[in-house]
């Protein structure tokens, strides 16, 4: 199979996705980036080991439309011009939400210096001007509007939120749908919140979706 091959299975594997949960399609410019994305990905990771070194061109392929599903059904708005991606690693979902809400400032924070570096790589090569690199310990960062996370911290590290919840904090996981119960019991010291959960379909993925907690004086 021809490069060229790949990139139109990379594209229809995403736009199955989006069809199969009765979203819109991307734009043009989205799908070139997400591709350039996806081999840049590919030709650093053995040096960088951002992702498992046993996935293969689906797998691959499941987590960018894991990060394109959640971040459309994000469904930021105009006022929500600045996001906190903790734990971005290899850039999901950050740099995927940053493609889809130009309007949106995303800061990447990782504690990785080598994370760090590719996503300033990343951030280069794809022309993406609406992101910032915070390369720094989620404790280090403090009462921020909305975090997204791809449920990178173990539910027993949820506390090392703390410092990043303020009063108005509404806090997104990108999540499989049996972490669910437990990261809303981890979450429960860190503040009163109401709790909503929304659910999509990846295939070859258990069941995947958004678990949004908002603080219950602004809900």
């Amino acid at each position: 199979m021809q490069k060229k091959d790949f990139k139109i299975d990379f594209i229809n594997g995403i736009n199955g996705c989006l069809l199969l949960n009765n979203l819109a399609y991307l734009d043009d410019d989205i799908y070139d980036k997400l591709w350039s994305y996806f081999l840049l990905l590919n030709n650093v990771n053995n040096l960088k080991n951002l992702i498992s070194k046993n996935m293969d061109f689906n797998d691959i392929l499941d987590l960018f439309c894991d990060a394109v599903i959640g971040s459309v059904c994000l469904e930021l708005t105009a006022g929500d011009t600045s996001v906190y991606d903790i734990g971005s690693g290899g850039g999901f979902p950050g740099v995927v939400a940053s493609l889809i809400y130009k309007k949106s400032k995303i800061s990447l924070v990782d504690s990785s210096r080598k994370k760090c570096s590719f996503l300033r790589q990343l951030k280069s090569a794809l022309s993406i001007n609406n992101v910032e690199i915070i390369n720094d310990r989620v404790e280090n960062i403090f009462n921020k509007d909305l975090v997204i996370t791809k449920a990178t911290l173990s539910v027993k590290n949820i506390h090392l939120l703390t410092n990043i919840i303020g009063k108005n904090t509404k806090v997104i996981f990108f999540i499989n749908q049996n972490q669910a119960e437990d990261i809303i019991s981890a979450m429960k010291p860190l503040g009163d919140f109401v709790v909503i959960q929304k659910y999509y379909s990846v295939p070859s993925l258990a069941k995947r979706g958004l678990l949004s907690f908002v603080s219950r004086e602004t809900f």
